[in-house]
């Protein structure tokens, strides 16, 4: 293994090191370079929606103050979609933060008075009224998941 084999080089001194030593990080170096590029990598791609802000943004604007009924939908809507992502397929986002939280304005016909969450047979409401936005999250550069049909992890670095 090309790992177990690497030792420490002393180079502070240049006119001590030898041409032998050199050689030898080098030939170390382009097998480890090989050796990354046979490892088997999958990459994840997401397609979202375009969200109208973040709510980062939203919190910003001194008129967009968030009261008790709304911070409940917008906290249900975070913490629904993360227990859906982790139950499924031990979705972790490692990055989860306001700059990530985006929101996109519901335009509902005036007759819609809440939206529905349903998640094995059951189902919550949250009052439109209070919180015209659909909450989605963004920024999976930092996330793992587990593919459920091989139990495969994929990171997204």
């Amino acid at each position: 293994d090309e790992i177990d084999s690497l030792r420490e080089v002393d180079t502070s001194d240049s006119d001590t090191s030898d041409d032998s030593s050199e050689e030898e990080m080098k030939r170390i170096q382009r097998r480890s370079f090989k050796h990354k590029r046979s490892m088997k990598q999958h990459y994840m791609n997401f397609v979202l929606e375009r969200a109208d802000f973040t709510l980062s943004d939203h919190l910003r604007g001194t008129e967009n103050r968030i009261d008790l009924p709304q911070y409940k939908c917008l906290l249900f809507q975070i913490l629904f979609s993360l227990h859906i992502a982790q139950r499924e397929y031990e979705f972790v986002h490692n990055d989860l933060h306001l700059g990530n939280i985006m929101m996109k304005h519901l335009l509902v016909p005036s007759h819609i008075t809440h939206t529905a969450f349903t998640f094995e047979e059951k189902c919550w409401l949250c009052p439109v009224a209070h919180f015209p936005y659909m909450v989605k999250l963004a920024d999976f550069g930092l996330s793992r998941l587990k593919l459920p049909h091989n139990g495969e992890v994929i990171y997204n670095s």
